[in-house]
């Protein structure tokens, strides 16, 4: 098998090591990683003595003894890994129905892969076939290359039976109607979820039909430009000043945000919190804007620009409560929150 000691901090792939009468692998320290690997019918998968290992993909079935036995101080990371059983890994005290590889204490293992996890390509068509009222369950791994990304996930199916629920979440499976990404109010098989600003990791998605027959889906995953997807409120009063929220796609720190007319600059925003690149917080002074509707354009520092395709209304007085959340993405938060 595998040893790993010292200070190593190797990064391993797509190793598989079978049919041992001892470890697979054995960590005495370090903070290796393994990503894809396959570690079956040995004695322990994985025997970590101390260190902060990571397992990632990894197959991990079979173990006579443990999957995983952590007798070190540390947390082993091995979330994202298929245990030889839908229903995850045996631990006796917080995964007591697991019927998968046995681990010990001091790992994290949930999420773990389902048998039926599909990871979707960003940039392509990802196919799938869902029996009658069955979820899918989809996997999303963003890169740090593409840190705050954001991302458009078209849900299409060729039946017209029912309607699919759709959320997605990172670092978990979405439960549901509490995910932090969710489509819009079902009402259809076909669904938009719209991912905004995204930071590097894993990230899982469920598709949950309802009443629904036998579906054959393609996810068309897009990665979205420079845009403004969603303004909140979509109206202010010319009383005072107003905060809005802004989502939408390639935000930056030291962008403008305007409200023109015909070309000309009514307003500039005075202040610009910068949340993600998917979300930000522009803040204007209306007491001096004659009432009426506005194009808001988002300009960068190279003047590309981005402008919400619908009018930003300045009214009298003060803005009302529920007046609306001013999105082209139904479904979309408007809470101002940091994650």
């Amino acid at each position: 098998g595998l040893l790993v000691s010292g200070n190593a901090s190797p990064k391993l792939s797509h190793i598989e090591i079978k049919n041992l009468t001892n470890q697979a692998v054995r960590v005495i320290s370090g903070n290796p990683e393994f990503r894809n690997c396959d570690f079956e019918n040995c004695a322990y998968g994985a025997l970590v003595l101390g260190g902060f290992p990571k397992f990632m993909h990894c197959t991990i079935q079979n173990n006579t003894s443990f999957g995983i036995n952590n007798t070190g101080g540390g947390i082993v990371d091995a979330r994202s890994c298929w245990w030889g059983s839908d229903t995850g890994p045996l631990h006796t005290g917080t995964n007591p129905t697991g019927q998968g590889n046995k681990i010990s204490n001091r790992v994290w293992y949930n999420p773990w892969i389902r048998k039926d996890l599909k990871t979707l390509v960003i940039g392509g068509t990802n196919l799938d076939t869902l029996a009658a009222n069955i979820s899918g369950h989809y996997l999303l791994e963003i890169p740090d290359s593409l840190d705050g990304i954001s991302l458009r996930i078209r849900l299409l199916s060729d039946s017209n039976a029912g309607i699919n629920e759709f959320y997605a979440e990172k670092d978990k499976f979405p439960d549901r109607g509490q995910a932090s990404f969710q489509a819009e109010t079902a009402m259809s098989t076909d669904r938009e979820l719209f991912l905004l600003g995204l930071t590097p990791g894993t990230y899982y998605l469920v598709a949950l039909p309802q009443n629904a027959g036998l579906q054959h889906l393609q996810m068309l995953v897009e990665v979205l430009d420079f845009q403004v997807l969603t303004v909140s409120p979509p109206k202010g009063g010319n009383i005072g000043t107003v905060t809005l929220r802004l989502a939408g796609a390639e935000f930056e720190p030291d962008m403008t945000v305007c409200l023109e007319n015909n070309g000309n600059i009514v307003a500039t925003a005075s202040t610009l919190e910068f949340l993600n690149a998917g979300q930000v917080f522009p803040t204007f002074e209306l007491a001096i804007v004659p009432v009426g509707n506005y194009d808001l354009v988002v300009r960068k520092t190279n003047n590309d620009t981005a402008h919400w395709s619908q009018p930003f209304q300045v009214i009298y007085g003060d803005i009302l409560p529920g007046s609306g959340t001013g999105s082209n993405v139904p479904g979309c938060s408007s809470d101002h929150t940091d994650e």
